[in-house]
């Protein structure tokens, strides 16, 4: 015996959209499961703005581990100017 599936779409043809919507939307408590400490935050996102925001201890942490996850990829080539302005701050 097959088995079927049937949905009554007539009303609503995407029945789970709205509540999909409002996981999807940061500006709402559905988007963390109603858990009222999780927050997303969002900076000035000046240009040059990390400068003021990190130490040069969190520069070199930060450098260590871009390095070791990007070892054997140029990836990081696009932002060479960027790193070494952050290297020098260090």
């Amino acid at each position: 015996m097959r088995k079927v599936l049937v949905f009554d779409l007539t009303e609503n043809p995407y029945p789970d959209v709205d509540e999909l919507l409002k996981k999807l939307n940061p500006s709402t408590k559905a988007a963390h499961e109603g858990d009222t400490k999780l927050h997303d935050l969002v900076r000035n996102g000046k240009v040059g703005e990390w400068k003021q925001n990190f130490s040069p201890e969190q520069l070199r942490r930060l450098e260590a581990t871009i390095r070791e996850k990007t070892a054997g990829s140029a990836v990081m080539n696009l932002w060479k100017d960027v790193r070494a302005e952050a290297l020098h701050m260090c």
